[in-house]
């Protein structure tokens, strides 16, 4: 990437997935490399790359287990049952619920955003 290509959805998305597959060490190397060519580009892709680091092991079997014991006809005891927060994200409210899943309102504080969180029942 040079600095006079444009900061593309496509490009990011060919960057990250090509670092993602990387082990830890070679893409510390390749984001040290990419910033110098392109400093914006590298730190975008170090922001996603953290995030989706994080997203890997904040749902670890743990919301899907827990919510799987509470889950019963009654809504209420439910709504009692939800987490407080699920990894960087606060739970607002649930959404709704199927067979095998439960949909929770969160929300983000950096950046600030808010997300549905579907839980799988075990």
């Amino acid at each position: 990437m040079s600095n006079t290509e444009p900061l593309t959805g496509a490009s990011l998305a060919t960057a990250f997935h090509r670092l993602v597959a990387l082990e830890p060490i070679a893409r510390r190397r390749a984001l040290r490399e990419l910033a110098q060519e392109d400093q914006a580009m590298a730190e975008h892709l170090g922001s996603l790359l953290e995030s989706h680091a994080s997203a890997e092991t904040f749902l670890d079997g743990t919301v899907g287990e827990a919510l799987s014991a509470q889950v019963d006809d009654d809504p209420f005891e439910l709504q009692a049952a939800l987490p407080e927060k699920i990894g960087e994200y606060r739970v607002l409210r649930e959404l709704g619920r199927g067979g095998t899943s439960i949909v929770l309102l969160g929300e983000r504080e950096h950046p600030n955003r808010r997300v549905a969180i579907k839980c799988l029942l075990q």
